[in-house]
């Protein structure tokens, strides 16, 4: 079983928090017994204290596991929010790199030899190249044999390549911890102090932007 699906479950938190309130008790315990002295007659911790080890064991647990859950629920906020400055990083490369195939193909695009005269009319109103993929790169360049015998070209395609994987990845992880966030908030004991906290849900799709719609006049209709 997955660790933090295991450790969402109430009843494998209701366990640790039976066990952490034993362990707890021991503690309180050792500690009023260096403390507090015995009684003379049965060389033991007096019995009016032995309330006052258990209520101090359940506090103490309680408190405790309180501080685990409150961290380990900021450390995922904390998760998600690294996880979408990744994404933006990754989509400015990524954009970055495309603007730039964008201009090579224009300008491959602009200077090709026209073959038949009455399309100079077209040319003049020719829209700007936009590359969106790299695919769409890499058959703008397979069309333009100087284009498929650069160098520097094919290093571009191959870090567009890069950052669209990276960009992939870093959606996958900020998914994934926005999904174990929402999750995590949900489940006891942190639905009871989630509102406490302004712990709320965040969607897996606020930091992925819709891909451009295609035009018609890309589309040729």
């Amino acid at each position: 079983m997955n660790w933090n699906k295991l450790t969402n479950n109430i009843a494998f938190k209701l366990l640790m928090l039976f066990v952490s309130m034993i362990i707890s008790s021991i503690i309180v315990l050792l500690i009023m017994c260096a403390f507090i002295p015995n009684d003379p007659v049965t060389d033991t911790l007096p019995e009016k204290y032995d309330k006052w080890v258990y209520i101090g064991g359940i506090t103490l647990a309680l408190i405790v596991n309180f501080i685990i859950e409150y961290n380990s629920t900021t450390k995922l906020k904390y998760s998600v929010s690294k996880s979408e400055a990744e994404v933006k990083a990754a989509l400015e490369r990524r954009d970055s790199l495309l603007e730039k195939a964008s201009r090579v193909a224009d300008k491959y695009a602009g200077e090709e030899k026209e073959l038949y005269s009455e399309f100079a009319d077209a040319r003049k109103t020719r829209m700007p190249v936009k590359v969106r993929t790299s695919g769409e790169f890499r058959a703008v360049v397979e069309s333009y044999p100087e284009l498929k015998a650069n160098e520097h070209v094919h290093k571009l395609l191959s870090q567009i390549e890069s950052s669209e994987n990276i960009l992939y990845n870093a959606k996958s992880a900020y998914a994934q911890s926005a999904a174990e966030f929402n999750t995590k908030i949900h489940t006891f004991p942190n639905a009871i102090f989630r509102k406490l906290f302004k712990w709320n849900d965040i969607s897996a799709e606020a930091v992925l932007p819709a891909e451009e719609e295609i035009t018609d006049e890309q589309l040729g209709i």
